[in-house]
């Protein structure tokens, strides 16, 4: 009906009809021709974890927990029970970081966690309330009790946010778990966020000792074991 109450034309409500049609295939036409960021369906995770909300209408914020791949069916059954416990100024508790749209910087203790041989690594997507507190900080230093929503706010918005790392102090429940994935096991940094292109502090057999490559380094640079 027009404002007049005069019924519309059929034709009108055709042509109109068409328009929206033209209109959604141009829309998916230039979806199609997007290019992702690595991983597959990574720009579709991310999105998904701006404000979610849950039957209690809760924000929630999402986290990546990041384990081999012998241990996601168990923790895909009972969620994340294992605890790390707390060493010195470290806390204890779910070693997580937050997922932002950089990649690179959510996933970048792979590499690191991967230097002890125990398999491929996958990561372990959840979420838990935006009021959840939660310890922050990078892992040389003091880490500061804050809520899941700021930990969130204050990673996105670091200058450089490699080193560090999110504490949640209790067991992530297997309802709180989005997704598990495979990663790309070439990712992150190791030994510290800056120390590419730098010699190690010891190259000795004790503390090269299952490091892949570490006979050539060892070979490369010179070992205290050969004096």
């Amino acid at each position: 009906m027009d404002p007049k109450g005069e019924r519309l034309a059929p034709n009108f409500l055709t042509h109109f009809h068409d328009s929206i049609s033209l209109f959604e295939a141009a829309v998916l036409s230039t979806a199609s021709r997007l290019r992702p960021l690595p991983g597959d369906n990574w720009t579709s995770l991310v999105r998904k974890q701006r404000p979610c909300t849950i039957s209690n209408n809760h924000p929630m914020a999402m986290f990546v927990h990041l384990t081999t791949e012998a241990r996601t069916s168990r923790v895909q059954r009972n969620g994340i029970v294992r605890l790390r416990k707390a060493v010195g100024s470290l806390p204890g508790g779910v070693y997580a970081v937050p997922v932002t749209r950089n990649f690179y910087a959510s996933h970048q203790w792979l590499r690191e966690l991967k230097r002890r041989n125990q398999g491929p690594i996958a990561g372990i997507y959840f979420r838990v309330p935006d009021e959840q507190p939660v310890w922050l900080g990078h892992y040389g230093q003091v880490h500061r009790l804050v809520s899941a929503a700021e930990a969130m706010a204050q990673f996105m918005k670091a200058d450089d946010p490699l080193g560090w790392q999110v504490v949640i102090p209790r067991p992530i429940e297997a309802k709180e778990i989005h997704k598990i994935r495979r990663l790309p096991q070439v990712i992150g940094w190791r030994f510290s966020p800056k120390a590419k292109g730098k010699p190690p502090f010891c190259t000795c057999k004790f503390c090269t000792r299952g490091e892949y490559a570490s006979a050539k380094l060892r070979k490369r640079l010179g070992s205290p074991d050969d004096e």
